[in-house]
């Protein structure tokens, strides 16, 4: 499926980059490429809190449809703050 394929080539690209990544710049590079080739998609923006540190800790991930697309596993542990969709 192509939001497999997607999510293959967003985390091999970030990982052979001299930079690092994190989860918004992939979760907005996943949505474009998901639009582009006329997939609907949403983009999640949510947070959890790191009990050791009592800090707030936010995230982006994007899925099609219950496919997990990026930012995952760490989405499951965050509360949904909010979404866009195309």
């Amino acid at each position: 499926m192509v939001a497999r394929e997607i999510s293959w080539a967003i985390n091999r690209s970030a990982w052979l980059l001299p930079v690092r990544l994190v989860c918004l710049p992939r979760a907005l590079a996943a949505w474009q490429m998901l639009h582009v080739r006329g997939i609907w998609s949403r983009i999640h923006c949510g947070a959890s809190r790191d009990p050791e540190r009592a800090k707030l800790i936010t995230h982006a991930w994007v899925d099609v449809c219950g496919i997990e697309v990026t930012g995952y596993p760490e989405a499951h542990h965050c509360v949904e703050i909010g979404f866009f969709a195309r």
